[in-house]
């Protein structure tokens, strides 16, 4: 038996990569009828496969385009200063990795200053803020260093920092940046 799927433009965002022939997925989604054949079919939303499959596919192929433009070339890479004297962040007001970094700091650097430039680190929104806080931490000019980074979390929690839109605002920015 089969059923027509579809996946709208508006869902894809939902889907972090095309399922390879043969791989066993859930899809998720409801029951349309298409008025013109009359046809019913499934309105995907989302698409999840055992294991990592489709997040591990997206992450390699975001992966493999990001080098293919030479972004993580080894030469890109920024010195770190050993003492810098102002360090931006860029996380969550709220978690406890903001508090971590900062007693890190006092602790191997208490002359350095912290400058939060705040961003949600999980959920839909968190990758499009990480790149606005990059981009403000650009502009401003006066970082030494920027540390994006998080407390702990899934694989779903943490997902924000594996959208290639994070890589490429990592790559532009010019400030020295440290991952957390």
């Amino acid at each position: 038996a089969q059923i027509r799927c579809v996946v709208w433009s508006g869902d894809q965002h939902r889907i972090p990569a095309p399922p390879d022939d043969g791989m066993q997925v859930v899809l998720f989604g409801h029951m349309t009828v298409y008025t013109a054949r009359t046809d019913l079919q499934l309105k995907v939303t989302r698409i999840e496969a055992e294991g990592d499959g489709l997040r591990r596919k997206a992450i390699e192929l975001t992966l493999a385009k990001l080098r293919l433009e030479g972004l993580l070339d080894e030469s890109r890479k920024r010195a770190i200063p050993h003492f810098p004297r102002m360090v931006a962040v860029v996380t969550s007001p709220d978690g406890a990795a903001l508090r971590d970094i900062v007693a890190v700091l006092r602790k191997r650097n208490g002359g350095a200053r912290v400058v939060l430039c705040p961003a949600k680190v999980q959920g839909d929104r968190a990758a499009l803020e990480i790149v606005a806080a990059l981009r403000r931490v650009a502009r401003w000019g006066k970082a030494d260093v920027v540390i994006v980074g998080r407390g702990g979390g899934g694989k779903e929690d943490l997902s924000a920092f594996n959208d290639e839109r994070v890589a490429r605002a990592v790559a532009a920015c010019p400030v020295p940046g440290i991952s957390a």
